[in-house]
């Protein structure tokens, strides 16, 4: 995400979708616990990751901040279920590849890339 500002600078945000689990690295779907509990956090069709975003930063530093205070309390929450943590979906496996755990059963979009894309 980019877009110019009246001073000149150019902003930067980050999108991330966080997969999470158990510190052994089995994958446990919580979005809609993780959505339904935390303002900023939304749902992907697939319901093991949860997504947020930041707002647009000029300042490395302020967006590094918002970033990591997003997967913090992402952390803190996902404890209060059991012994959970984030897990790096992008150097992991998930496995079976034919299985795919929809969130929302009800949610076209997320029927649509589940019967297109499996």
């Amino acid at each position: 995400m980019t877009s110019s500002t009246t001073t000149g600078c150019l902003t930067k945000g980050l999108e991330e979708e966080v997969y999470t689990g158990t510190p052994d690295g089995d994958i446990v779907g919580m979005s809609h616990r993780v959505k339904d509990a935390m303002p900023n956090f939304h749902t992907e069709p697939d319901c093991r990751n949860s997504e947020f975003a930041t707002a647009p930063h000029c300042d490395y530093e302020d967006l590094l901040q918002e970033f990591m205070g997003f997967r913090m309390r992402l952390r803190q929450h996902i404890k209060t279920h059991g012994d959970y943590t984030l897990v790096p979906g992008g150097s992991l496996s998930l496995g079976d590849t034919s299985e795919f755990h929809i969130t929302d059963p009800n949610n076209v979009y997320y029927r649509y890339i589940r019967d297109a894309y499996g």
